[in-house]
């Protein structure tokens, strides 16, 4: 799997597999279908990790595990995840559901950093996809306690806590509130570099857009300064990203800098 032979890795994954039923070893049993699920999933074969995921909740909870276990959540999240693909809107909005109010009980004073990790996990996956179906304020809601719970199993300065963060503001600058998001951003990019992590050029590029936003909210007869500034960020995001291969975001930031000189000429 991590060499990428997914077909190899399916075959050798069906042998192990009737090696343990062979021997009667239910938790290896378990464990290979939970591996077949991840595997289907990466081939982009839904329906075939939909079955193996229910089947691994089926055996999980005929073992005794409680239902509201992280091991439970986890492959719940994944489910729920498949569904909103699908566009099973509503199974969707009920499995992110059930893996909130799970990990919400969990969580406190002593909950382990896995519970917390998976929490925060829940709360991104649920804002993401609050957010495709265009319910925002929901969304603003659930990173903001993703932000929250990151924070606090990561500090302020964990590549995931500014993952998040990155996400809110993102989504604050959809919702015209460019002051606010650029602020949240610019600290982002400037934590981001203090460590060496592959995600400054993507932050770069949504500073850069929330920037643009910003000035273009602000912009009356004279190009204004965050517009110019735009310009400079997503030039250094186009720059750091090719040297680092990220064609992705690369391409982003070439279309921020097409926006800028538009906006620039505009003025």
């Amino acid at each position: 799997m991590q060499e990428g032979d997914l077909a190899r890795a399916d075959r050798l994954l069906h042998i192990a597999l009737k090696m343990a039923q062979d021997l009667g070893h239910e938790e290896a049993v378990t464990h290979i279908f939970c591996i077949m699920a991840n595997l289907a999933l990466e081939r982009g074969f839904l329906g075939q990790a939909e079955r193996l995921f229910k089947s691994v909740l089926q055996r999980l909870l005929a073992a005794g595990e409680p239902q509201d276990s992280n091991s439970v959540v986890e492959v719940s999240l994944k489910l729920a995840n498949i569904y909103s693909t699908n566009g099973q809107i509503e199974q969707a909005e009920q499995g992110f559901l059930f893996c909130l109010e799970s990990q919400q009980r969990k969580v406190g004073e002593g909950a382990s950093e896995d519970t917390l990790g998976l929490a925060g996990m829940v709360l991104d996956q649920r804002a993401q996809f609050l957010l495709a179906q265009d319910r925002l304020a929901e969304a603003e809601a659930a990173w903001r306690e993703a932000v929250r719970v990151a924070e606090q199993l990561h500090g302020p300065e964990g590549e995931q806590s500014l993952v998040v963060t990155n996400s809110l503001a993102s989504l604050l600058s959809m919702r015209g509130r460019h002051v606010e998001a650029v602020e949240l951003l610019a600290r982002v990019v400037e934590r981001a570099r203090g460590q060496e992590t592959e995600h400054l050029p993507a932050f770069l590029v949504n500073l850069g857009l929330a920037q643009l936003k910003q000035g273009l909210a602000t912009q009356v007869n004279a190009p204004s300064t965050p517009i110019r500034q735009a310009g400079q960020t997503c030039g250094e995001a186009k720059r750091l990203a090719g040297q680092v291969g990220d064609k992705e975001t690369r391409l982003e930031a070439s279309h921020c800098l097409e926006q800028v000189e538009e906006a620039l000429r505009a003025g």
